[in-house]
Order: structure tokens, then C-alpha cells, then sequence
């Protein structure tokens, strides 16, 4: 449960940042360019831009739900669940810009608009989940700001660049050549944020070496012994509880405040 600026001085903390900032970055160059893309791709009619907004606003809805439920029954971690809808996200994004016509429309708004969903329900969880709920508000606030950081350069520097090298004399692209370029930058940046992703998952699941960390304080407490084969010791019978009902540690001294602070400085030492 660390304060905000303790959050951020840690790696973590930036490497969320950076990850989430990829995929807001390909939905909100989607959303920021609907009706430029709908033309492109629709052979200049705009007729079908009403559906694709609704569409992608459904899923986006739908997926925010749908993340929720799967991150509360904890069956994945949600790094893990992070790294999936950044994958997801990176290939509708390849195969959107390999597609031609109204029925690339029509397939890639609903997917492009549950994983850019599924980004948001995470963001609140993977910042309690890793970083505690003191000063959540700033801790929620700074992870927002990764939609800027990662809409602005797509948005308004590669769109604008590729769209203009098709565009005609009166200034419109038609044709799926118009967004290729914008969407294959948005899939490579998901790809690695996907892999940024996957790199969080596997620190948070290993444990930490060389004596440090989670590790040092279980080998200190005596739960689990210097080599990796060591088993934990049995808990504490009946007629070692001292009297008043308070366990000792096994290191027979009683867990105060001084355990809680060891604990939390080791720890510390992890992330």
C-alpha cells in the first residue's frame, strides 16, 4: 500500500503505464478517426459511420462487463488478462488492415471495441491489485493520462502522415491503403505492449532472489527453509500458544509492529 509518489519511483508503475498506453492508443486512433475510416473503406460513403459508432460502443460496454466478471472470479491473473486483450487488440488491428469494404467495418468494430473495453476495466484493478488503495484517486488519475500519451501520436502524427500520402487533390483517401499504415503501427505497438505485459506477469510470479524480498522474509519467519526443497513447519499446537490465545512467530518472538515493518521494507525490495 504505497502513497503516490512512491509509486512513481517504481518501475512498475511505468511499465503499466506504458503497457495500457499502447492499447488506448488503437482504440482512440479508431474512435478519433471514425468517420475519415468508415469513408476510406465504405468507397467514400459515410452512410454506414452511425453503425460502426454504436457498434463499437456496445462492445466497448460489453467488454468492460465482461473483464470485470473474469477478473473477479480470479481465474487468470490480471497482468495475464492484460497482455490477452492487448494480443487481441494487436491482431484486429493487423487483420483490420488487411481488410477491404464495409464487412472489414462491420467485423473489426466489435472486437476493436471489447478489448479497448476490456483496457479499462483493468486499469482500476491492476492499480489497487499492485499498488494499494492509498491515495487511489492519484494513482487512477496518472494511469488515465497513458490514453493521452498514447492517442496523441497516432492520432495526430502517423494518421495524419500516412492518410496523407493517398489522399487526392480534395484532401479524402478512399481505399484501404488510407489506415493501413496507422493500423500496423497501432498492432506492432500493442504486440509490444503484450510482451510488456507478459514480462509483468512472470516478475509478479517469481519470487524475488539473491536473499531479498518476499523470499528473505520467508526464510527468516522459518515458513520456508534456505533451500528450495524445504518444507514449512508445522503450525503451532494447542499447548504452545502462549497465554491470552496470541501465536508466536517461529522465531518465537510475538509479531508486532517491528515483523510488519521488516515485512514491508523487504517486500519493498521486490517491486
Amino acid at each position: 500500500d504505497c502513497s503516490f509518489v512512491e509509486c512513481l519511483r517504481r518501475p512498475r508503475f511505468w511499465l503499466i503505464f506504458f503497457t495500457l498506453a499502447s492499447g488506448y492508443g488503437a482504440g482512440l486512433m479508431v474512435i478519433n478517426n471514425m468517420g475519415q475510416l468508415v469513408k476510406a473503406l465504405d468507397n467514400g460513403a459515410s452512410e454506414l459511420q452511425p453503425v460502426c459508432v454504436s457498434v463499437f460502443s456496445v462492445a466497448n460496454a460489453v467488454g468492460r462487463l465482461a473483464m470485470g466478471q473474469m477478473a473477479a472470479r480470479e481465474a487468470l491473473p490480471k497482468p495475464l488478462l492484460l497482455a490477452l486483450a492487448l494480443a487481441g487488440t494487436a491482431l484486429a488491428d493487423a487483420l483490420f488492415a488487411m481488410g477491404e469494404g464495409r464487412h472489414a467495418l462491420l467485423m473489426a468494430m466489435p472486437v476493436l471495441g471489447f478489448v479497448y473495453g476490456c483496457l479499462w476495466s483493468l486499469q482500476p484493478l491492476l492499480a489497487s491489485d499492485l499498488f494499494g488503495l492509498r491515495s487511489y484517486g492519484a494513482k487512477y488519475s496518472m494511469l488515465s493520462m497513458s490514453a493521452v500519451t498514447g492517442s496523441m501520436p497516432l492520432s495526430q502524427v502517423v494518421v495524419p502522415v500516412f492518410y496523407g500520402l493517398h489522399a487526392d487533390g480534395t484532401g479524402w483517401c478512399v481505399g484501404g491503403a488510407c489506415f493501413r499504415g496507422p493500423l500496423l503501427c497501432s498492432s506492432a505497438l500493442c504486440t509490444v505492449g503484450a510482451v510488456l505485459a507478459g514480462c509483468l506477469h512472470r516478475s509478479l510470479q517469481r519470487p524475488c532472489t539473491g536473499g531479498k524480498g518476499w523470499q528473505a522474509l520467508q526464510v527468516a519467519e522459518g515458513r520456508q527453509g534456505p533451500g528450495s526443497g524445504a518444507a514449512a513447519p508445522a503450525p503451532a499446537s494447542a499447548s504452545s500458544m502462549p497465554r491470552g490465545g496470541r501465536a508466536r512467530s517461529p522465531l518465537g518472538e510475538h509479531r508486532g509492529p517491528a515483523d510488519k515493518a521488516r515485512a514491508q521494507t523487504l517486500g519493498a525490495e521486490c517491486t
